[in-house]
């Protein structure tokens, strides 16, 4: 194992240790509302997993992932909109150490991950989550998306046949300074990050083939998420799409069933990956 990769897990390991101490001896205010002595209040929770009831094809409202003539790029499918309970959840769990979130977001992304690739096995589908950066794990002190599909793993919350392999990493040295998205044009978005990320050297021949769903956080322009599903095509894998916990400003198109997953076809009409 690579020192940097012992270092990472040793860390996350900490970090988490630190989170459930804190948890019990500090108890939280609940995230959404600030009721006090309690990480989520009944009625926000009510309302987070309402939000994320009904998971939805969300590429239209990503411009990185669908061309000018509507053709779709790379399907994505949301848990829920990135608004209200959903996104003050979200944002406290990433950037304010609330990790006792965790199950209750990890079940938002079950639901759109079977929504997404629909019942029976998943055929060995390998969920790829985006990593964090070295900058925002080293300020966290955790992978957000990482560890949400690990607490699914954990409580065999994942659809079946399916495992979880980070295998994306950023580079070391990027080729462009990691400008802000916002405010870039769609071709500049997709620029911004190209060559960003890079599948671990322990996998590069390793993917031919392998079915591969990239797991994300938020959804805003889908440049992150293309340029993972570049880094894995790239390898050889057969990426069918992404699913993210939330999406910003997208609008939810109805169903998510009838299409064949892998599809990229219909950019009109729902459907799975």
């Amino acid at each position: 194992m690579r020192a940097s990769t012992a270092f990472r897990r040793l860390a996350a390991l900490a970090a988490g240790a630190w989170r459930e101490a804190a948890g019990l001896l500090f108890p939280a205010d609940c995230a959404c509302c600030g009721a006090e002595d309690t990480a989520l209040c009944a009625g926000c929770g009510q309302a987070l997993r309402a939000a994320a009831a009904k998971p939805f094809r969300a590429e239209a409202a990503a411009p990185v992932l669908v061309e000018p003539d509507g053709r779709v790029l790379l399907v994505a499918v949301a848990a829920g909109h990135y608004r209200a309970e959903l996104a003050r959840a979200v944002l406290a769990y990433k950037n304010h150490g609330r990790g006792d979130l965790a199950p209750v977001l990890a079940g938002c992304l079950a639901g759109a991950l079977a929504a997404a690739l629909g019942p029976g096995d998943a055929g060995g589908m390998v969920l790829v989550p985006v990593p964090a950066s070295g900058r925002s794990f080293r300020r966290r002190g955790f992978d957000p998306v990482l560890d949400l599909l690990r607490e699914l793993a954990r409580t065999d919350g994942l659809p079946r046949g399916c495992r979880v392999q980070p295998v994306l990493r950023y580079r070391a040295r990027r080729p462009f300074a990691g400008r802000a998205q916002k405010g870039l044009g769609r071709a500049r978005r997709r620029l911004n990050v190209r060559g960003t990320l890079r599948v671990r050297a322990s996998w590069t021949q390793r993917l031919a083939g392998v079915p591969c769903v990239v797991v994300d956080d938020v959804l805003t322009t889908g440049a992150t998420a293309a340029e993972a599903a570049r880094a894995l095509r790239q390898a050889g894998a057969v990426v069918a799409g992404a699913v993210v916990l939330a999406a910003a400003g997208a609008a939810p198109r109805p169903g998510i069933q009838g299409q064949a997953r892998g599809s990229t076809e219909g950019a009109g009409g729902g459907g799975k990956i």
